[in-house]
């Protein structure tokens, strides 16, 4: 999904993936505090205020940050696949909708595909583990599309 939406592969070592991780674990956390945030906004001054301020910001700049590198990736490299961030762009760039809107979406469907993918692997990890048969059978298709040794499930 990462790569539908900003048209790049995922580098899970890269600085604004990993703090787009942290600011969406963190957004988890402080789900309920941001709404009264938003309510009562003297909550801003205490420090559980300035923590939701800055986790949004910063999750804010990194998504700014992919959306740019898209639009000059695109713009040097005659790129002619559309992605997620080229659609939204060009409803920005039409009036249809606020950069800040986009950048809202965007962070949305990231956090809703990394929490989808993470239910689905435990959930499928629970599974395996409660029928050993089917463990066994998933053991053996991996070890078959492993042949090279690299892959190792002791």
């Amino acid at each position: 999904l990462y790569h539908t939406l900003f048209g790049q592969q995922a580098d899970r070592n890269s600085k604004i993936y990993k703090e787009l991780i942290e600011d969406g674990e963190e957004s988890f956390r402080l789900t309920g505090f941001d709404s009264l945030l938003r309510s009562f906004s003297f909550l801003r001054y205490l420090p559980i205020g300035q923590k939701i301020i800055n986790c949004r910001n910063r999750r804010n700049a990194n998504i700014k940050k992919l959306i740019e590198m898209r639009i000059e990736n695109k713009k040097n490299n005659d790129d002619r696949i559309e992605t997620y961030v080229d659609y939204m762009h060009q409803l920005v760039e039409q009036g249809k909708m606020t950069f800040d809107e986009e950048i809202a979406d965007l962070y949305f469907l990231f956090i809703a595909a990394t929490d989808t993918t993470s239910s689905t692997l435990d959930f499928g990890i629970a599974l395996a583990a409660k029928y050993g048969d089917i463990q066994d059978k998933i053991r053996k298709e991996l070890l078959n599309i492993m042949t090279d040794g690299s892959f190792n499930l002791k």
